[in-house]
């Protein structure tokens, strides 16, 4: 055996004295103390080894190497279940949907909820400190996770507020276990909140403990329409989120008939060519998926990303070449959209998108790239050209392949029209006996604006784009953007080359504000990658992932009855605001200024027309059958009235409803109103006042209003103005 010398033990210092020099067959031992700072992540992983400092060399040989795998403390939140205010705290009962379910139903302002939580450490080592857990809440634009501002529930005019239960008291511990345990945790007590939104000093706790919270608290009129909020636990001592999220609580409000979440998109990096199942953050009836690869054409091994099994919230995805040999991570990005032909705001006005999915047999390859591809039809057709994108949605045949547009009924080299396009799969330089697949498209009018709060852009670029320069080939923006694009996705339009080329986003040349770079590619057998210059169809995202959205959301939530006077602005309310009126007379005349609650998206200034409709009933909500208010001196027993100063159709002077806070929109003395004057941003109000007038209701009867669009389409209603007709008033002879 080797002969053993006296080493050293080192507690501060890390590098030793002067030892040896070792002889043949000896060797000597070494102890060091030293600790993990606070900062190092859980589940990191380190390995160690020794350096001769003296030498500034590392030894000749590590036969072994000391590894540390970090096990701190993790906390997370871990379970979640929402409950009505109809049980103690510490009872089970008034659940409204399975444990880390968020299927509640429907949201309402000024509804009350419970959450319990589930908090736990799921590490191998104790909390160093104290917490105190804070409810936060967030907008959700595509998933929990990526949302940046969060914002506590007791926070002071914003959408949700604490509320006073009469079924627990502040602070009062939570001793029976409500949620499931399913992992077999230590529970400790933990609280319930009804005042403040952030418990008292809690824990540390033990490794596989957890304690279960819960707060009651109510939906405020700031909530705003259409949107869907996130709640989280935020460490108020620590100034800092808990380390993992498996489960966030959700409550979305509702939005009308008018407002629909129609698509999303994000990236993902894939490892070699493997599928991965990318989760949505919505649901939908039947999408349509594209992505396109980022890579170096001139360097990198060739790649294009496939899709299959879409479901209504999942769609599986790859990157694969015609070898079916890549090994490497890939970052790829990807739209989904709802099929179908959609008109989705963009800050000035509206851009046109058309999302569909179709079949096709047609083989294109090198040398044989003339045949003419299934035809797709655009309905309604576009302005002007639009920017395609396209991708491979199905595995028929494992064999790779790409897909191909073209103009209807051109030759290869012609791009997508206005009224439609050509699909076919593109074999590049691998055979022409590929298997039927769907191909998904997506086509949007070129643009740049701003939709859901994002600015985004769809160009064309000229046929500059070719294989491979080390740079890549730039595509200029429709418009300049603020902040460098997140999301980019890049198709080629048409095939001037003939050898089967497909466009990626080249990672040579980083995209700018306003240049995407890109680069076309070829594969399969004596791909030669010397492709001629292409078209390409660009779309462009500033953030990292978010939500396309259809329509206004638009919620009916505040109103106040007036006195009619002869001018614009009505002072003799008939009661407070939200409050039903009663005895309103034949032929009297009476004023109703209604506050709409814009969510989803901005309203744009012209953006919308509507009207006032009437039904008769005491539940307002019930109401099946819904008439238009008649015009001024029609039949009908709800009519406009004509005042003889103010004109019908001008900006109202002044807001009256909601601390007098509203957008001033339009007097009405008919329908249908004007074009709203003036612009709502999200989570504001617009306000209106209608003239109406009793002609001849039936007497001692419920009448309710609600506004429309102008073509019946229905709004959200969290409050429908009411009132009541004058009684009778007859008297009967006994």
């Amino acid at each position: 055996g080797y002969t053993r010398i006296s080493g050293e033990g080192r507690e501060t210092a890390d590098t030793t004295g002067s030892l040896g020099p070792l002889t043949q067959s000896n060797f000597t031992e070494l102890e060091y103390s030293f600790q993990l700072i606070s900062s190092v992540p859980n589940g990191s992983q380190y390995c160690f080894r020794l350096y001769d400092t003296t030498g500034a060399s590392t030894l000749d040989t590590y036969s072994v190497y000391p590894e540390v795998t970090v096990t701190g403390a993790i906390t997370k939140q871990l379970h979640f279940r929402w409950r009505d205010d109809t049980t103690d705290i510490n009872t089970s009962g008034g659940w409204l949907a399975t444990e880390d379910s968020n299927a509640i139903g429907v949201t309402e302002k000024e509804d009350i909820y419970r959450l319990r939580i589930n908090v736990a450490n799921t590490g191998g080592n104790a909390e160093a400190t104290t917490r105190t857990y804070e409810l936060q809440y967030g907008k959700k634009r595509h998933s929990c996770s990526d949302i940046s501002v969060w914002t506590g529930v007791g926070n002071t005019s914003d959408a949700f507020d604490m509320t006073t239960s009469s079924h627990m008291t502040e602070g009062q511990a939570t001793t029976a276990g409500l949620l499931a345990n399913s992992e077999e945790y230590t529970r400790i007590s933990g609280e319930g909140r009804e005042t403040a939104d952030t418990t008292g000093s809690l824990g540390p706790l033990s490794p596989l403990n957890f304690m279960e919270l819960e707060y009651s608290f109510q939906v405020s009129r700031e909530a705003t329409t259409g949107t869907t909020y996130c709640f989280r636990l935020y460490d108020t001592t620590g100034a800092t989120a808990l380390d993992n999220y498996p489960a966030y609580p959700e409550l979305s409000l509702g939005s009308g008939d008018n407002y629909a979440v129609i698509g999303e998109y994000g990236t993902i990096d894939l490892t070699n060519n493997n599928w991965s199942t990318v989760t949505l953050g919505y649901s939908y009836t039947d999408i349509v998926v594209v992505a396109s690869p980022r890579h170096a054409p001139d360097s990198d091994t060739q790649r294009l990303p496939r899709i299959k099994n879409k479901t209504a919230n999942s769609f599986q995805i790859k990157v694969d070449n015609e070898a079916g040999s890549l090994t490497a991570t890939t970052t790829v990005d990807w739209l989904v959209m709802e099929s179908g032909s959609h008109s989705i705001r963009n800050g000035t006005g509206t851009t046109k998108v058309i999302a569909g999915t179709i079949n096709t047999s047609v083989n294109n390859c090198n040398g044989n790239f003339e045949n003419a591809g299934t035809s797709v039809t655009f309905s309604p057709s576009f302005n002007a050209a639009p920017a395609v994108l396209h991708t491979i949605a199905s595995e028929n045949d494992t064999d790779w392949t790409a897909s191909h547009v073209r103009g209807s009924g051109g030759a290869r080299s012609t791009e997508p029209g206005t009224t439609g396009m050509e699909v076919s799969l593109n074999r590049s330089f691998a055979a022409c006996d590929q298997a039927a697949e769907d191909v998904d498209y997506i086509a949007f009018d070129t643009v740049h604006g701003t939709h859901n709060d994002v600015e985004f852009d769809a160009s064309l670029g000229g046929d500059v784009t070719s294989c491979c320069s080390a740079n890549g080939y730039g595509t200029s923006f429709t418009g300049t953007f603020s902040t460098v694009p997140e999301v980019t996705l890049v198709a080629q339009m048409g095939e001037d080359g003939g050898n089967g080329g497909y466009a990626v986003t080249h990672t040579g040349t980083a995209t700018s504000t306003t240049t995407h770079y890109n680069s076309i590619d070829e594969d399969g057998p004596s791909a030669d990658r010397a492709h001629t210059s292409e078209e390409v169809a660009v779309i462009a995202f500033a953030d990292t992932s978010g939500t396309i959205i259809s329509g206004q959301a638009l919620d009916q939530d505040t109103y106040r009855f007036y006195k009619n006077t002869d001018a614009i602005q009505p002072t003799a309310a008939h009661r407070a605001e939200n409050t039903f009126t009663t005895a309103v007379d034949d032929a009297e005349v009476i004023r109703l200024r209604i506050a709409l609650q814009v969510g989803g998206d901005d309203l744009l200034a012209s953006g919308e027309t509507l009207k006032l409709q009437y039904g008769q009933g005491e539940d307002c909500s019930a109401i099946g059958t819904w008439t238009d208010v008649d015009s001024i001196a029609g039949s009908g027993i709800w009519r406009g009235y004509n005042n003889a100063t103010p004109a019908d159709g001008a900006t109202i002077s002044a807001s009256l409803l909601n601390s007098q806070t509203n957008i001033l929109e339009t007097y009405e003395e008919q329908n249908n109103t004007s074009a709203n004057p003036n612009a709502v941003t999200e989570g504001n109000r617009g306000e209106w006042d209608f003239v109406l007038e009793n002609n001849n209701a039936p007497v001692d009867t419920d009448y309710c209003f609600r506004m429309t669009l102008s073509d019946g389409t229905a709004l959200y209603y969290t409050k429908y103005p009411k009132l009541t007709t004058t009684s009778s008033g007859v008297w009967t002879q006994f």
